[in-house]
């Protein structure tokens, strides 16, 4: 194939075709201007948690509409597998299925195309502006290729886990590795209003991070008057949401 191609299970039955890589990601309006005199920076995230911190909010349960478009594979006219701007991965429905309820739904539910199985072989779904090392990372892991899954990643690809996480529902599978990551990166938490704080409210919440979730919500309410964005994170509307109105009662 011409196209990026990315083989995380030799033997799958999957082509994940993910177009649009990279597109712009939790953008920040810089020209913010919070009022507020910075916590302490804290690299013992324990340290001010406070006592019994509030677990995160739970994620919302999976809708009842289909997750995710399956394709019967490409169209006749569509044989030229040169567009620059889409990635391939090759995978196991078996190991989608067992990690994740969304695949379950798009692979198995009642919104499966009529043709299971494509001329060449195998089953299309597609995806789209997910960056594509945080997906590779999310597959290698639910594909247990844990040899190739990095021990420490950078604040802004674990944000974009935590995205791909929180939307395919697979968060048993990457508990482990998220639990690695957070612990690499938590001396790193801001002690102001950020994009930083957004992204750790969400990581947090995610992975059910409750120390630095406490931590996060409190500073997020001490350091700021103004309502804080959400940065387009599906996970973040709730608790911003939650937040801004207390702001303004």
């Amino acid at each position: 194939m011409d196209k990026p191609f990315h083989e995380i299970d030799p033997d799958g039955d999957i082509i994940l075709v993910l177009r649009h890589p990279n597109a712009s990601f939790a953008d920040w309006d810089e020209t913010r201007e919070d009022v507020s005199e910075p916590l302490p920076n804290h690299s013992n995230i324990s340290s001010i948690a406070g006592s019994a911190p509030p677990q995160p909010v739970a994620g919302p349960a999976p809708e009842d509409g289909p997750p995710a478009p399956v394709d019967d594979g490409p169209e006749a006219d569509d044989a030229d597998h040169t567009d620059p701007s889409e990635i391939q991965f090759r995978l196991s429905s078996k190991h989608l299925v067992s990690a994740s309820p969304f695949f379950k739904k798009a692979l198995r539910g009642p919104w499966k195309e009529g043709h299971s199985v494509t001329s060449d072989g195998y089953r299309y779904i597609d995806a789209e502006e997910w960056d594509p090392d945080a997906l590779l990372i999310v597959m290698q892991i639910i594909h247990g290729r844990n040899w190739s899954v990095p021990r420490s990643v950078s604040l802004e690809i674990l944000a974009k886990i935590a995205v791909l996480v929180d939307y395919y529902n697979c968060h048993e599978a990457v508990h482990i590795f998220s639990e690695i990551w957070i612990k690499t990166l938590e001396g790193q938490v801001p002690a102001e209003c950020s994009r930083e704080l957004i992204l750790w409210l969400g990581i947090s919440r995610v992975f059910s991070s409750a120390e630095i979730f406490t931590v996060m919500t409190r500073t997020a309410i001490r350091q700021s008057q103004r309502p804080l964005p959400t940065l387009g994170l599906p996970a973040m509307e709730s608790i911003i949401g939650e937040r801004n109105r207390w702001i303004g009662s």
